[in-house]
């Protein structure tokens, strides 16, 4: 299994997801989403080329859906650098990916 770094702009993301979650549901849904999260990176660190390779937009970046997301990352020797994680309805070419 390969180690995990969460960037900056996904720690963002992370929060804001977490917040809305809270403001349209509660806490316990907030904290479920968040978990189920970190489990579909926590799998993606064990299967790193599972996700779709999006070249076209940066070399060696990688997508994985979940639920109403997707993980955004990059793949080295030894990690996965979690990029950004932005729901799935958002045109990703719009968004501050490195």
């Amino acid at each position: 299994m390969l180690n995990i770094t969460i960037k900056p702009l996904a720690h963002s993301d992370l929060v804001g997801i977490w917040q809305y979650t809270y403001h349209k549901w509660d806490s316990n849904q907030a904290d479920t989403y968040l978990l189920e999260l970190d489990s579909a990176i926590k799998g993606l660190a064990e299967s790193p080329f599972i996700g779709k390779a999006i070249d076209e937009i940066s070399p060696n970046m990688r997508l994985h859906p979940h639920n109403q997301h997707i993980i955004i990352y990059t793949v080295r020797d030894t990690a996965i650098d979690i990029v950004r994680i932005l729901h799935k309805r958002m045109d990703i070419t719009l968004h501050k990916i490195k």
